[in-house]
């Protein structure tokens, strides 16, 4: 059982989250129980106090430190051997797995607030002061959950509205089966809905070519990813796991890079040529006309295989983020994965 910890510790730290000791304790709990229970004997399940501390005595090659806090991270965001530590652990997994580009996806979420359409500039008086363009006044908001692949493609889309309960008339206007819609109270994703989208990843790409091969799915460190069920499934499943190092998504994410800003963008202006033309708003039963347009100008084949590389990730070129924060045109050539 030992062992076994031992190895689930390197693998969770090697994909960027090392486990926090209550995750290990967890566990560790789980293990001992069944141990127990197949041998029936239930003293076999206690574990103390000390028993994480004993844990990492017996194993020297693992350690317990202190995270470093979020307002540093903010401050190292760009720090360059942070980032080369990323390439390393891409590396590793590409050289490890040999993954095809129908194997490789990037997760990230977007708010929306319904109603809000996108900033433009408008033709006015010389000499006034700016216009005020006139809004729905709705702020409600959703969280849409996207997931891109090196092979030029999207996911359907995971959408997740503000409230208790679902309404067939939220995605009436819905034509792909496979996009789905949840909600929650605050409209944002929790351990729960994380795992549903895991799922959800899971169900997309075993219906593809390819889909029965290890899959690489890279993500950021939000807690409904950290969770115990969602890593279990995603090692039963044949995912491997790779985390962004904190605040840096802005500069390795492929969503946050480049074709999330575009979506804003259209579904905004989608919004904005409603609002103008019926003088009303948007409700949750229309949404997804406007945003599915939206996806279609933003999630070209092109705008993805761009994103992907303006990240580094494919082609694998860990110089296509070392200049942005050397500003060197001529920075030292780390070595391409083997095909």
């Amino acid at each position: 059982m030992e062992k076994a910890l031992q190895d689930w510790c390197k693998q969770l730290d090697d994909w960027g989250f090392p486990p926090w000791m209550d995750l290990l304790l967890a566990i560790a709990k789980v293990l001992a129980q069944q141990w127990a229970d197949e041998e029936e004997d239930p003293t076999l399940a206690g574990l103390g106090k000390r028993w994480v501390g004993n844990f990492l005595k017996c194993h020297p090659e693992l350690t317990a430190k202190y995270g470093t806090q979020l307002d540093r991270q903010q401050a190292y965001a760009s720090y360059l051997p942070t980032l080369q530590d990323y390439f390393r652990k891409l590396k590793q997994l590409v050289c490890k797995y040999k993954f095809k580009t129908e194997n490789i996806f990037n997760i990230d979420e977007k708010g929306f607030i319904i109603s809000r359409s996108s900033r433009a500039k408008v033709v006015c008086r010389a000499g006034h002061q700016p216009p005020r363009v006139i809004q729905d006044g709705t702020q409600e908001m959703l969280t849409v959950v996207e997931c891109c692949c090196t092979a030029q493609y999207m996911l359907p889309s995971f959408v997740i509205f503000k409230g208790t309960a679902q309404y067939m008339g939220w995605y009436s206007e819905t034509s792909n089966p496979d996009t789905m819609f949840a909600c929650s109270p605050n409209r944002c994703t929790d351990d729960k809905l994380g795992l549903e989208w895991l799922y959800h990843f899971d169900h997309c790409i075993k219906n593809r070519k390819g889909g029965s091969d290890t899959q690489l799915l890279i993500l950021d460190s939000n807690r409904s990813h950290l969770t115990l069920k969602f890593i279990q499934y995603s090692i039963d499943n044949n995912i491997q796991l790779l985390c962004f190092p904190a605040c840096a998504t802005y500069l390795l994410q492929s969503l946050d890079v480049g074709l999330l800003a575009p979506l804003q963008k259209y579904y905004g202006k989608a919004v904005d040529d409603y609002i103008r033309n019926t003088r009303t708003g948007i409700l949750k039963g229309i949404f997804w006309r406007f945003y599915s347009a939206a996806c279609q100008q933003a999630y070209t084949k092109k705008n993805i295989a761009s994103t992907f590389r303006t990240t580094g990730i494919c082609p694998f070129n860990p110089d296509a983020i070392t200049r942005l924060i050397t500003g060197d045109t001529n920075p030292v050539t780390v070595s391409q994965p083997p095909p």
